[in-house]
């Protein structure tokens, strides 16, 4: 499962740069329906959700990397306090 999330993730970002966000948001979104582990799409569709002005999406994109993250990635990954910190720090912004 994870290696599809990665290869969903890569298509996604070749999406967006050739301009097709809609295909690209829907890569990122079946990858938050698994619980993705990795931050790229949370990222992602939070920024892509900011520029629509879609601050309900972004809210709950973020809600969900937070849930995921404190949850789901052990705390022995060196990332993970850094990722989850920006996380908040993105979603008090809003």
């Amino acid at each position: 499962m994870f290696n599809d999330c990665v290869e969903r993730n890569l298509q996604g970002i070749k999406y967006e740069e050739v301009g097709d966000i809609d295909t690209a948001i829907k890569l990122y979104e079946q990858n938050l329906a698994e619980d993705f582990e990795g931050s790229h799409p949370y990222y992602q569709l939070a920024r892509i959700y900011h520029k629509r002005k879609q601050y309900n999406e972004e809210r709950r994109v973020l809600m969900h990397a937070i849930r995921v993250f404190e949850t789901k990635v052990p705390d022995t990954r060196g990332d993970k306090a850094k990722k989850l910190k920006r996380f908040k720090d993105m979603l008090s912004k809003i």
